[in-house]
């Protein structure tokens, strides 16, 4: 704890416990080596959140081998211990008594020459510790918690990126993808691709959240229970790939996302 505690980046990481899985890198981002966190639910969940990143460790910081803590023998109240098994020893033979003293008086000299022995002790090496090998898994919707508002991992979060792209070559059947439209009602307007059809159309499965201020989205149906479904030219998506902690019926959009989104939306309405 000592080891890390300064070396930490700010603001603190936040929420965190309402994950369960970490994947922790080393990544080299505008030039400096960085650690990065990302988490996610659920071990079967695809995907880890978020994309771009928490940065963990401040900047220039040398990850040196870790010695060992500080031994804090000065809470081990040896003189008293000696003087109770003096008490429980009085009653014994000096033949018995001899072996036990002496197995205690060698194991104090053992303890209190420790610190001054743990320059020579091995030390542990960060980078060696054993990576965990990433298993792709299906979440069932079942299991899948309900949404925590407001418990959005955060940290000092590396900056998202938005890449430029052609959304005609990268297409494909299950993408995530906000749509463009003059409707303010129910914005942001967003689906999953359920297939792709001739003419630079696909059919797209629409999505939608309980709440204004709620950040996951799931499959809308209509009264009959039947996907909620229609038409889309690729000239009316604004963004894609742009969803977190993916179910086959529901996504998350961060609040970088969402705002991102909304001042699109804006700019459109010419605000």
């Amino acid at each position: 704890k000592n080891h890390i505690l300064d070396k930490l980046s700010e603001p603190p990481l936040k929420y965190q416990s309402k994950y369960n899985s970490f994947l922790i890198t080393a990544e080299f981002l505008e030039g400096k080596r960085c650690v990065m966190l990302r988490a996610k639910k659920l071990p079967q969940d695809t995907q880890m959140v978020p994309r771009s990143g928490i940065r963990i460790n401040k900047e220039n910081i040398s990850f040196d081998p870790v010695g060992p803590a500080e031994y804090r023998l000065e809470k081990v109240k040896f003189d008293e211990i000696l003087r109770g098994l003096q008490l429980y020893l009085s009653k014994l033979p000096f033949r018995e008594r001899l072996p036990i003293t002496a197995s205690w008086d060698r194991l104090r000299d053992h303890l209190e020459g420790l610190p001054n022995r743990s320059d020579s002790f091995p030390k542990l090496k960060l980078e060696e510790l054993p990576k965990q090998q990433p298993e792709v898994l299906q979440v069932p919707d079942y299991l899948v918690d309900s949404e925590d508002a407001g418990m959005e991992l955060t940290g000092d979060k590396y900056p998202e990126v938005i890449d430029e792209g052609d959304l005609d070559d990268e297409i494909s059947i299950g993408m995530d993808v906000c749509i463009y439209t003059d409707e303010s009602k129910g914005r942001p307007w967003v689906g999953r691709v359920l297939d792709l059809l001739p003419g630079r159309m696909f059919l797209i499965h629409w999505f939608t959240r309980k709440t204004i201020r709620s950040k996951t989205f799931t499959a809308l149906t209509d009264n009959k229970g039947n996907p909620s479904i229609s038409e889309q030219d690729n000239q009316t998506v604004m963004f894609w790939q742009m969803s977190d902690n993916r179910t086959e019926s529901s996504f998350d959009l961060s609040s970088f996302w969402l705002e991102t989104i909304d001042r699109e939306y804006k700019s459109l309405d010419g605000e």
